[in-house]
């Protein structure tokens, strides 16, 4: 009788820092979403969604606060158009409860239901005595909420299959301080991976549905790295690929388009992100490496304001930080701009109204051999991924 073969599960777990959203009407940021309903389907490899029931809690406090904001402005309209709309506060924490239970349907998520009986409360209150993580020093108590939540995801661990091949449990917070207690508490098991990004947990699905070690895919990570950019470095691929020039004549018209409400835009810098693993095919790995593009934002003033004075830099001081710069921090690149701007040009007739940051996706691979040698890099595809906006009041889209 021949033995079916058991599909690995991978249990992803979202803190509330992952989930979070200014939007009234959605329990999990967009970004998450599309995430949940690109990798739910995948024939060698079952994931499994779950929130612990204080993470819900939360984001249903969240959005309720957000929903009390309307409130005024809701007054003001019945006002404006004499007619009372009936809505209140109560109906507006159903709605919001409405949302929570159709997201939690929609998306097939699994809540993770704290059992008091089995938390060591004595320890638990030493911790918050004396501020260890995930409790946050201060004169004031802070992370009860986390400590809870974490109480959760340990709880998950022991109930779950023990060995990593069968099932894999991805705890994933950008919260620094929940995650420092996260490894401490279970980063030590052997099926626990503690990620504090969302592309950390993209990078970590394709290793799996990729059949190849996530030990290897990361090694790999860290060369493919330094082959595609090292600061100066004319051998790596992003100057011998003339990488920069091909974006500029691909995405050129993107990158160009002053966003609305300016007049101008300076490039002050580029900033090169770490490979994120796509793929494997035979020899050769697939990434996607993403470029942002800053620019000043400033607007032509009528009648321009007297100079300013020119700052003076020490140019043997500007490559400090870029070379003494550690893994995984983006990779650093000058440009024209940013040097006239260390030079001490005075900008005249204009005002800044902040920053954009354009970024540009570069789909490419290259061949590794038995010894992890890698050659033969080539760009696959070029694409234009958005433009954010940063002002002094805010940031848009």
């Amino acid at each position: 009788m021949t033995r079916k073969l058991r599909i690995p599960e991978l249990r992803v777990v979202f803190d509330t820092s992952v989930l979070v959203t200014e939007a009234v009407s959605e329990l999990i940021r967009r970004e998450v979403v599309d995430i949940i309903q690109n990798h739910s389907k995948h024939p060698d490899l079952r994931v499994s969604w779950c929130i612990p029931t204080i993470v819900l809690h939360e984001r249903r406090y969240q959005m309720q606060q957000r929903a009390h904001d309307l409130l005024p402005q809701i007054g003001k309209t019945e006002k404006l158009l004499g007619h009372n709309l009936n809505i209140t506060q109560d109906i507006l924490d159903q709605r919001v409860q409405a949302v929570l239970d159709a997201a939690i349907a929609k998306l097939n998520l699994t809540l993770i239901h704290l059992d008091t009986t089995k938390v060591d409360w004595s320890a638990l209150i030493e911790a918050a005595a004396y501020r260890r993580p995930p409790f946050e020093a201060g004169k004031k108590e802070k992370g009860f909420r986390d400590a809870i939540a974490l109480e959760c995801v340990a709880q998950l661990v022991l109930a779950s299959p023990q060995t990593p091949s069968v099932c894999l449990i991805a705890f994933v917070s950008s919260d620094a301080v929940l995650a420092e207690a996260a490894r401490n508490r279970i980063g030590h098991a052997g099926n626990v991976r503690i990620l504090e990004t969302i592309d950390d947990l993209i990078a970590l699905i394709n290793t799996l549905i990729s059949q190849v070690g996530e030990d290897v895919v990361e090694d790999i990570r860290k060369r493919a790295n330094g082959y595609f950019f090292k600061p100066q470095d004319k051998t790596t691929f992003y100057y011998k690929g003339d990488v920069l020039s091909k974006i500029r004549g691909q995405v050129g018209t993107e990158l160009s388009r002053i966003p609305e409400g300016a007049t101008f835009q300076d490039e002050e810098r580029i900033t090169i992100g770490w490979p994120e693993f796509q793929r494997k095919e035979a020899r050769r790995f697939h990434w996607i490496t993403r470029i942002t593009f800053t620019y000043k934002l400033s607007r032509q003033l009528e009648s321009p304001p007297a100079p300013e004075p020119g700052r003076i830099y020490d140019p043997s001081t500007f490559y400090a930080d870029m070379l003494t710069q550690s893994a995984p921090t983006p990779n650093f690149v000058p440009t024209a701009n940013t040097l006239s701007g260390l030079l001490g040009l005075a900008v005249q007739s204009r005002q800044s109204i902040g920053s954009a940051k354009k970024t540009v996706e570069v789909h490419w691979s290259v061949s590794v051999d038995v010894q992890k040698r890698l050659s033969s890099a080539q760009i696959h595809d070029l694409r234009f991924a958005g433009v954010s906006v940063e002002t002094p009041g805010g940031k848009g889209k």
